[in-house]
């Protein structure tokens, strides 16, 4: 039968001299799509950081868009087979971050300028993903926090791990971008100042004017 993982508990049978084997085990396909993703993430890391070590600059931002892109199949991968498996609801949240994760190297290799709203988007679906998941799929509020203390609380959740921390990666750089643009527009105050001087001399002759 299926594995006993979509909440943990296990309806006792109520016929007598009956023996029922049960495994709270992690399912297979559960580890091994965990570990395929924090592989892919952590060689994606080492590959980059050897590219940069040999300057190979230009070829840094496809390293990292690859392994995204990677990590993001292994996720849709996962999707289909927790469906095959029954287990539609981890399914849900496999497919979610599937194409979550999916628009990240797509954005970082078509237009860079988006990645921080990436971050922010991104980092509020993951959350929205496992709420989803814990409070209207299974209704049990306790499965968010680590109420236990086992380690692989944290790990189920690390979708509102990821959540908080793209949040907060957005929030600094767009507290970065905005001292960086105030910093620029002080510098360019003064040059500013008198361009519109110039202009406005230049605008007030009747035969510049008439030029212009």
């Amino acid at each position: 039968g299926l594995v006993v993982w979509d909440t943990g508990y296990f309806q006792t049978p109520t016929l007598r001299n009956v023996t029922q084997e049960f495994d709270l085990g992690v399912p297979a396909v559960w580890a091994v799509h965990r570990l395929a993703c924090v592989l892919c993430l952590l060689i994606m890391v080492l590959v980059e950081a050897l590219a940069i070590l040999l300057k190979f600059h230009r070829k840094s931002k496809w390293i990292i868009v690859g392994f995204l892109f990677l990590n993001s199949i292994f996720n849709g991968i996962a999707c289909v087979v927790y469906f095959c498996f029954g287990q539609w609801r981890i399914a849900f949240v496999a497919g979610c971050f599937f194409f979550v994760d999916l628009v990240f190297p797509v954005v970082l290799a078509t237009s860079e300028k988006y990645v921080r709203v990436w971050f922010g988007f991104a980092g509020f679906l993951y959350i929205a993903i496992i709420l989803i998941h814990n409070l209207v799929f299974f209704r049990e509020p306790r499965l968010i926090y680590n109420e236990d203390g086992h380690f692989l609380a944290i790990v189920r959740n690390f979708g509102l791990i990821q959540g908080f921390i793209a949040i907060l990666f957005y929030c600094w750089a767009t507290a970065v971008l905005t001292r960086l643009k105030a910093e620029a527009r002080r510098v360019i105050q003064v040059d500013l100042m008198v361009f519109d001087d110039c202009w406005s001399t230049l605008n007030n002759n009747e035969f510049n004017r008439h030029v212009l």
